[in-house]
């Protein structure tokens, strides 16, 4: 399992509604296990966090289209990791 972190600094400024369209939107794509948008409020900073089946799946990413429009998300930093264990509750 491959994990993508996006990181930004301040908080981007994004019209809720289109922004929750494409979560909707990517929810629906293939080799998606699970997304994660987490907030600091005292300092702005937000993560979007998500779990792929593989790297190929993330990646391919690339190509596709978000039927809403271009969200012009620049992160200050992206990360991508293999999974290396997982624990919690089955």
């Amino acid at each position: 399992m491959i994990t993508r972190i996006a990181t930004f600094n301040t908080e981007p400024d994004l019209d809720p509604v289109k922004h929750e369209e494409f979560r909707q939107w990517m929810g629906t794509q293939p080799g998606l296990v699970h997304g994660y948008h987490l907030k600091d409020t005292k300092t702005g900073k937000v993560m979007s966090i998500s779990f792929w089946t593989d790297r190929e799946s993330m990646l391919a990413m690339k190509d596709r289209v978000f039927p809403g429009g271009p969200l012009n998300l620049k992160p200050d930093t992206v990360e991508i990791l293999e999974v290396a264990h997982t624990f919690g509750p089955k």
